[in-house]
């Protein structure tokens, strides 16, 4: 009981840290309903992987740097057919016909070589304007690279967070980078920099006292005497318990009782 109760108040904490753009009236076409639709499905092949994590991981003793590079060459067999309509849904898109050159373009860039120079390179209100974009590849290098550094972290950890808790907790933790996020896009370097609201710190707080709750609730609730018939009745269930009380205590050795 105590851990749903905890995993509805990160859901305040979420819809608190949402609230400005959820009833703000906002006119982004990227904020809409159908859009968070979208992203609500987008979670449920994560979450099934995740449980999945989850089961394969109790049950045998593998290492997590182990499993995350297995996992990594899959998503990559499986990003080269998605390759193409990932580029059709970019903006600019990038046609079928330009996606080789794109992607050589791109690693020249990650070497810090830009491909491409014109001095048409305006934007309008709305964004791209369809003209030509410079590259901008000398920081590339040090982008990319930290990206990975980080990004390769982040999925260990998440493995180690399966191995050795749960994929409720995993979810439950990973709503922190919903008022985390909001955070660092607001620091002064980033481009765009947006600004922090009262929403964002409360949510991140409601989100932390329940992820605590969530952990630290039922270990507390059995500190204070709740739940006593419900372990006792799980310890009479437990087929390794009763066949080590049926056993006796000591067993006598051979040549304890013989004849001197």
């Amino acid at each position: 009981v105590v851990q749903y109760i905890a995993a509805f108040i990160v859901c305040a904490g979420i819809i608190t840290v949402l609230a400005p753009s959820l009833f703000g009236g906002s006119d982004d076409e990227e904020s809409s309903p159908t859009w968070a639709l979208v992203l609500i499905l987008s979670t449920v092949p994560m979450v099934l992987s995740s449980v999945y994590k989850e089961i394969a991981l109790g049950d045998t003793d593998l290492d997590p740097i182990y499993l995350n590079a297995w996992i990594a060459l899959f998503q990559f067999a499986f990003s080269i057919p998605l390759a193409i309509p990932a580029a059709l849904v970019t903006s600019p898109p990038v046609y079928p016909s330009e996606l080789p050159s794109n992607l050589y373009n791109g690693l020249l860039c990650y070497v810090g070589q830009s491909s491409i120079e014109c001095d048409d390179d305006h934007y309008d209100d709305d964004g791209y304007d369809g003209t030509c974009a410079t590259d901008d590849c000398a920081l590339a290098p040090a982008f990319v690279n930290v990206y990975l550094l980080f990004n390769v972290s982040y999925n260990i950890l998440i493995i180690m967070i399966l191995k050795w808790g749960s994929s409720n907790l995993l979810w439950l933790a990973m709503t922190v980078m919903v008022p985390i996020g909001n955070l660092a896009f607001a620091l002064p370097f980033m481009p765009d920099a947006s600004t922090i609201t009262p929403f964002d710190i409360l949510g991140l707080v409601i989100i932390m006292a329940g992820l605590v709750g969530y952990r630290a609730g039922p270990d507390a609730a059995k500190s204070a005497g709740c739940c006593l018939e419900e372990d006792k009745a799980a310890l009479m269930e437990d087929d390794e318990l009763k066949k080590n009380l049926d056993e006796p205590l000591m067993q006598p050795t051979q040549g304890a009782y013989s004849d001197e």
